[in-house]
Parts: C-alpha cells; structure tokens; sequence
C-alpha cells in the first residue's frame, strides 16, 4: 500500500472516530438530561392541566417536545452504530458475532 492510501486511511479513521465520538456523546447527552427534563417538564404540566392551571395546547406542546427529543435520541444512537461500523470497516475489524 503506497504512503498516499495509508494517508487516506488515517484521514478517514480519524474522521470515523470523531463522528463516532460526537453521535455517542449527543446520544449520552438526549439520555442522561434533555429526555429526563422533557419527561418531568411533561409530567409538570399534566399535573397543572389536571387542575386547570394549564391549557390544554400547553400540554400538547410538551407532549410533542418529549416525542422530538426522544426521535432525535434514536437518531443519535443510529448514528453511533453507524460510525463504529465505519470505524471497523476502515481498520478491517468486523464482529460477525455481534460482540463489541
């Protein structure tokens, strides 16, 4: 392999690391925080609609909030298993097993 092909393999490697990287820690981020608030603030504004203290279009809106957050969560963890597979395309390790 001439040293212009290994370049390129090491350009695209460190480019499939760091996509990888970014969807792990965006998927870690919907997790461990925006999902949680999204599903409190949901919880929040059914007790207050419950009570009259809320709209129901208040309600709505938080309900679709959750729903968006939660898709864009799923994306991210797409995204993640779709970066690693690029990664052990380009270094040539693939599980045919399914093990990490």
């Amino acid at each position: 392999m001439g040293l212009a092909a290994l370049d390129q393999v090491e350009s695209d490697l460190i480019s499939a690391d760091a996509s990888w990287q970014r969807a792990y820690e965006k998927a870690g981020t919907y997790g461990a925080s925006l999902i949680p608030a999204a599903r409190a603030a949901l919880e929040t504004t059914l007790n207050d609609f419950s009570v009259d203290r809320a709209e129901f279009s208040t309600l709505y809106e938080a309900e679709i909030d959750l729903l968006t957050l939660e898709r864009a969560y799923l994306q991210a963890a797409v995204e993640t298993l779709l970066q690693r597979a690029n990664v052990r395309a380009t270094t040539g390790r693939i599980d045919l097993g399914g093990a990490s």
